[in-house]
């Protein structure tokens, strides 16, 4: 602890509270802010941190990432995009119903409407 409180801010939080740690330290970055936010850590442990995270992710204004070695999750809005490949899978999570077109993967969409499933494909 000593090299951190040298290193950098360190923001003690009670035990009880109302959000979870993942949560406030998100806010908290995004309030000092940063824009380039990568969160590590929340995947594998408890799952109902990760679904907050997540929901986070989906419903709020802050842009950020959730990061381990096999996965690079992260929320676009209603737009066209060219995705890189930098995994051999790909997974779509529509929040609501959609129209998506999916390209250059094993399984492609055209102009496919889809609910709030996922659909998933290979590169």
């Amino acid at each position: 602890m000593e090299c951190l409180y040298k290193a950098c801010e360190v923001v003690s939080l009670p035990c009880r509270k109302n959000e979870t740690d993942g949560e406030f330290a998100i806010r908290h970055v995004h309030s000092m802010g940063y824009k380039n936010i990568d969160v590590y850590g929340v995947i594998g442990g408890r799952l109902d941190h990760f679904m907050i995270i997540y929901k986070l992710l989906q419903f709020s204004d802050i842009k950020f990432r959730i990061m381990d070695s096999q996965n690079c999750i992260y929320a676009l809005e209603k737009g066209v995009y060219d995705l890189k490949k930098n995994s051999t899978y790909i997974s779509i999570f529509p929040c609501e119903e959609c129209i998506l077109t999916l390209t250059g993967v094993e399984y492609p969409l055209y102009n496919t409407l889809v609910n709030e499933i996922c659909c998933s494909s290979y590169w």
